[in-house]
């Protein structure tokens, strides 16, 4: 891998784990004990890599993740959506 594959590579990792951390919201309150903890543990730890890394990034590369995280935020809606009526017809 070259190193532009490997900064590429770098930036969606980013966006991933961006991505994690906004989608965690979504199991507030819904987590007890040991894998509450874990959980949160994971989300702080997440965030505190996000806030790292991106100390370390140019404007264009924060452009770029920011881009990558709309993309997966927005596919998380079609999945949640898709999810939701999957059930839905199955409690029928």
């Amino acid at each position: 891998m070259n190193q532009t594959q490997l900064q590429a590579e770098r930036l969606i990792f980013i966006a991933i784990m961006k991505n994690l951390s906004e989608h965690s919201t979504y199991l507030t309150g819904e987590l007890k004990m040991k894998l509450k903890q874990d959980f949160n543990g994971l989300v702080r730890l997440t965030d505190n890599l996000i806030k790292d890394f991106e100390g370390k990034l140019t404007d264009n590369e924060k452009d770029f993740i920011q881009g990558i995280t709309d993309v997966y935020h927005n596919i998380n809606i079609e999945i949640r959506n898709g999810a939701v009526s999957k059930y839905e017809q199955l409690d029928k």
